[in-house]
């Protein structure tokens, strides 16, 4: 029995050993159609520049104006009692201006800061 067993040892190795199977396969996850419009022809091409300053223009006039100034209504929604609703409505109005023009001087000084460091390099760049 020993000899047919050494004689036949990977007949029975192959017999006895787990067999590891591996399958591949691809799945789509999503299918997105091309639109019709992908690809133009360059004459009909926008430049990047100005689809950008467009779109951006678009945006902008979609967003709703906000207000900048608290109501009574709104502080007699927040719970405020009525007696000092009209000091807390001014003192908020007050810090609301000075916040809104603190944030416009930032806004201002950083502009032009970076309007700055464009020219010089865009001076760099010409030579």
């Amino acid at each position: 029995a020993s000899q047919g067993y050494f004689r036949h040892y990977m007949l029975y190795k192959y017999a006895f050993t787990k067999k590891t199977e591996m399958s591949f396969s691809t799945v789509y996850t999503h299918t997105v159609s091309v639109p019709d419009n992908f690809l133009q022809p360059l004459g009909e091409a926008e430049d990047e520049n100005q689809k950008l300053k467009k779109e951006e223009q678009e945006a902008m006039a979609k967003l709703e104006p906000v207000s900048t100034e608290v109501t009574a209504a709104d502080l007699e929604a927040a719970g405020v009692p009525e007696d000092i609703r009209e000091k807390v409505l001014a003192q908020v109005n007050e810090q609301l201006t000075a916040m809104k023009s603190n944030l416009d001087q930032k806004f201002q000084s950083t502009t032009k800061g970076m309007e700055s460091k464009l020219q010089e390099l865009e001076k760099k760049i010409r030579g």
